[in-house]
């Protein structure tokens, strides 16, 4: 059997330039800065498994990321993410799919913004469904943070592309 390969995926220059030094060391390890949505789009049906760590299910609008991954999953494949409970200024999640700006440094350390999507467990749970996922699973870790400060919550999902889905199936919420 031949062994499994790797793909780390990011679209920022500074998580890209970091990944050698946390990652170099795993066996068959293809680092790609490229958009997640657009990548995945010109690589069908090229993944098992897809893991996002705060990262493109966070930062990229569900609506075209999550048939992006659908499409670049075998049939049976997984979509295993971590994103936030709420936003870290202690706002709750959005009740709708919606983005907000939040603030960001820039490489340089200058301020700057992105958007992120922060949405309730209801409404992931109804997008995976929208865009061919089964959910196999979800659950919730706090960390209690430091001394006075607020706790983290981070949401846990774990869907699995439907048997018999096509990019051309792909609902809408």
């Amino acid at each position: 059997m031949k062994p499994a390969g790797v793909l780390d995926l990011d679209s920022s220059a500074a998580q890209h330039g970091h990944s050698p030094a946390m990652h170099g060391d795993i066996p068959r390890l293809k680092l790609v800065r490229a958009d997640a949505a657009t990548y995945l789009t010109e690589h069908p049906g090229t993944l098992d498994l897809a893991y996002s760590l705060f990262g493109a299910v966070d930062f990229c609008a569900p609506q075209r990321l999550l048939p992006t991954v659908a499409a670049a999953l075998r049939p049976g494949g997984r979509l295993i993410f971590s994103t936030l409970g709420h936003y870290k200024n202690g706002a709750p999640p959005a009740t709708e799919c919606t983005a907000a700006d939040v603030p960001a440094r820039l490489v340089e350390g200058s301020a700057s913004t992105i958007r992120r999507w922060v949405l309730d467990t209801p409404v992931r749970e109804k997008l995976l469904d929208a865009f061919g996922f089964d959910l196999i699973g979800s659950g919730i870790v706090v960390d209690q943070g430091p001394e006075g400060g607020a706790p983290m919550t981070t949401c846990l999902f774990s869907a699995r592309r439907r048997l018999g889905h096509s990019a051309q199936s792909v609902g809408r919420p």
